[in-house]
């Protein structure tokens, strides 16, 4: 099957600045690793760019629903070296960028009867299993850390514009991911009879491959292998 989405990266593109936001969190050091070795083989892509977003958007009872989004995260994906190996993903996102567009719901959503960003100052994604549905498509398992509690999910990615015909693309492709919530399992329960306890969440990234400029470049490949 298709190779594998994997580890996240930083912002910069020296190997140890690309996986500093993790080396402290309370993370498998494993992933970690893999991170700094993927990097160094030329097959750890960083999401970024300016069509890159993090949101979220939660109905409410008699008023139009509540849309945010976080302004600070690092994501990334790396190939695994062989078609039979899974792949993994990690994002970690600040919860304390969250922004909606109202001082007075942002000032809410940051205190302790929702995100709590003080106590829980991070959202963690880590994946353990990608399921391709077809050569763009597929089905991304993995665990939820949110407001300090843990809870598998069910990412649907899409992935667009792998590549591309123009060398300039060479090394980067757009994803796209969607998955819904409830967030009374993550013990956020306050207005229950205000705000939906479903919560949909969606990610866009650009991803451009994070270079080992000591070696001659080695792409990884987007397309489809069998089994």
């Amino acid at each position: 099957l298709l190779a594998g989405l994997a580890l996240v990266l930083a912002a910069a593109p020296a190997r140890a600045e690309v996986c500093a936001p993790f080396r402290n969190l309370d993370m498998d050091p494993q992933v970690y690793e893999a991170m700094m070795k993927a990097a160094s083989q030329n097959r750890l892509y960083r999401f970024g760019g300016t069509a890159s977003r993090v949101s979220f958007c939660v109905d409410r009872a008699l008023a139009d629903p509540v849309n945010g989004s976080f302004g600070e995260f690092y994501g990334g994906l790396a190939m695994p070296l062989e078609a039979r190996e899974e792949g993994q993903v990690v994002l970690l996102v600040r919860a304390n960028s969250l922004s909606t567009g109202d001082r007075f719901l942002d000032t809410m959503a940051r205190g302790e009867s929702f995100f709590d960003t003080e106590d829980y100052p991070d959202i963690l994604f880590v994946s353990r299993e990608i399921e391709w549905t077809s050569p763009t498509e597929a089905k991304l398992f993995g665990d939820l850390t949110l407001h300090g509690t843990t809870r598998p999910i069910t990412f649907e990615v899409m992935l667009t514009d792998i590549e591309g015909d123009d060398p300039e693309h060479e090394g980067h492709f757009h994803l796209q991911a969607t998955t819904t919530v409830k967030r009374s399992e993550f013990n956020m329960n306050s207005f229950p009879v205000m705000l939906s306890d479903t919560v949909r969440l969606c990610i866009e990234f650009e991803a451009d491959l994070v270079r080992d400029e000591t070696r001659e470049p080695s792409l990884p490949t987007l397309t489809r292998k069998d089994s």
